[in-house]
């Protein structure tokens, strides 16, 4: 038996499928080498434990008022920023504007760093909530006194 067409080629197309498979996974993980997205994973190293006192501090502080964390406005502006009055008072600590403010004195709103205030505002989410003002009730006391203003007392 010898050195048949049939080996030959089956020998060629064993290489060529071989080259393209390598080079096709060169191409992968050279772009990934050079962009630092593969990095081997190292199942010896221990998870870092999280802080205590972070659950502590996020307990004490409550939950963000709006979807996105980094939006906090100004007091008054906002029912739901107004219900967090501790995080209100650390950024007028730390001279921070609110998301509705720029003081050029002050450092910038968090959340106007990485985006506009119009694309901010264009989740509901996002946009400040006035708080609703209902119109208080008149006692009878109150209209007794208004219909005497207006000289239509019953009296006759």
């Amino acid at each position: 038996m010898g050195f048949t067409w049939q080996f030959a080629l089956a020998l060629v197309w064993t290489v060529i499928v071989i080259g393209v498979v390598s080079w096709g996974a060169y191409l992968t993980y050279s772009d990934a080498l050079k962009e630092d997205e593969y990095m081997p994973v190292d199942e010896e190293e221990e998870e870092e434990e999280e802080d205590p006192r972070l659950e502590q501090a996020m307990e004490t502080l409550g939950q963000f008022p709006h979807c996105d964390y980094l939006i906090l406005h100004s007091p008054g502006t906002c029912e739901f920023c107004d219900s967090r009055p501790v995080w209100q008072a650390l950024r007028v600590i730390y001279g921070i504007n609110f998301t509705n403010e720029d003081y050029p004195n002050k450092e910038p709103c968090p959340s106007l760093v990485r985006r506009s205030l119009e694309t901010i505002n264009k989740w509901g989410g996002n946009r400040p909530h006035p708080k609703e003002v209902k119109p208080k009730r008149k006692t009878l006391l109150q209209r007794a006194v208004e219909d005497d203003d207006d000289g239509s007392s019953k009296e006759g």
